[in-house]
């Protein structure tokens, strides 16, 4: 089963959060993904959250497992959870909760 790619892009200047299927969203130039200016991208990982949420690099999940705090990075070898120490979490996608992400919400990693 192959994941849909597609990412979302939050805007430095304005602290403003844009999926390319909003209405105030952008699109993709010629069908090529170019770096926007004073932008960050964030790729979607292809999986959900316990709610059904979709999960993007930078959110900020929240697992059933003792309360867990983490953030969604992506490394070479695809995505993985992070926590404010540095540790990595082995939890399941499946029982994690997105609570926000670290633009919006950067005092979620800090609870």
């Amino acid at each position: 089963m192959s994941r849909r790619i597609k990412f979302r892009a939050w805007a430095v200047a304005s602290r403003k959060m844009f999926y390319p299927d909003s209405s105030d969203g952008w699109e993709l130039e010629k069908g090529k993904l170019e770096e926007l200016p004073n932008t960050i991208l964030e790729q979607f990982t292809g999986l959900c959250d316990k709610n059904g949420k979709e999960i993007y690099e930078g959110d900020v999940l929240l697992t059933d497992e003792l309360g867990w705090i983490g953030q969604c990075i992506y490394n070479y070898d695809g995505f993985m959870l992070i926590d404010k120490r540095g540790g990595f979490s082995r939890s399941s996608w499946k029982n994690c909760e997105v609570i926000g992400n670290i633009h919006e919400n950067p005092e979620a990693l800090n609870d």
